[in-house]
């Protein structure tokens, strides 16, 4: 992670887990502004979620839809969550926290 400096605006320089390289602008013109810039990155970046099982998310969108929709709309998507179809496309993925799922695995046919 690093700061550059183009056109007189601070920009942070990083990559991602999948080693792809990403530029943010800091809008700042002065270079303590940038590192103030950085800093409250950091912070964010350090409050991310953590991972969630796919088991997990399931609960907690039904336990939503609980208390939003009808019984029997509740049962159409706890159906349609854990048809056998949606669970093997996640379980035959190597790593099981949703977090780790491409977008390229979306568009996989099988």
């Amino acid at each position: 992670m690093f700061l550059s400096k183009r056109n007189g605006i601070y920009y942070l320089w990083f990559r991602d887990q999948f080693g792809k390289k990403h530029k943010v602008t800091t809008h700042a013109r002065t270079k303590s502004k940038a590192l103030e810039f950085l800093r409250n990155y950091n912070s964010l970046k350090a409050a991310t979620p953590e991972k969630i099982l796919l088991s997990k998310f399931i609960q907690e969108v039904l336990s939503y839809y609980r208390g939003s929709h009808s019984p029997k709309t509740v049962l159409l998507y706890e159906r349609a969550l854990k048809t056998t179809a949606f669970l093997s496309f996640f379980l035959h993925r190597k790593s099981n926290p949703l977090s780790d799922l491409l977008l390229s695995h979306l568009c996989e046919t099988h």
